[in-house]
């Protein structure tokens, strides 16, 4: 079955919509509860994680959240989906982040590649190596 990958940048702009945002919300919310059995990998980012914007409904149909570096301690726990953690507003910025999966909160430090010519590089460089070790095959 192939792969299909949603990037939504500034789902802040989306969902705050007042002449579509019911109707984009609803079927978000239909679209987040069966992407996962059919293969369907959606990113939603943005800069501003309102509670208010992005509905609880949503936010629970998203197995697997990251959280940069906030200003506000409040903005980390809506991210996080406790308000008790604050562990985003005392990040290091450049990459450093929180990824909380079911299993739990990792921190991670995000690599940055350079522009788009230093990318296909690295990217002609992994297709062409050549490794024992078993992938896992989906």
């Amino acid at each position: 079955m192939p792969r299909i990958v949603s990037v939504t940048d500034e789902c802040f702009d989306l969902l705050s919509d007042s002449t579509y945002k019911d109707q984009i919300e609803t079927a978000l919310m239909k679209l987040l509860a069966k992407a996962g059995a059919a293969g369907i990998n959606i990113f939603l980012f943005t800069q501003r994680p309102d509670k208010d914007v992005i509905k609880p409904l949503i936010r629970s149909n998203c197995s697997g959240k990251v959280a940069f570096m906030v200003s506000r301690p409040e903005d980390s726990g809506i991210i996080l989906g406790n308000p008790d953690d604050d562990r985003a507003a005392s990040l290091l910025g450049g990459g450093d982040m929180l990824y909380k999966s079911p299993k739990g909160v990792m921190r991670l430090q995000g690599l940055y590649l350079g522009g788009k010519a230093n990318f296909q590089e690295y990217l002609n460089q992994a297709m062409s190596t050549v490794s024992n070790t078993p992938f896992w095959d989906s």
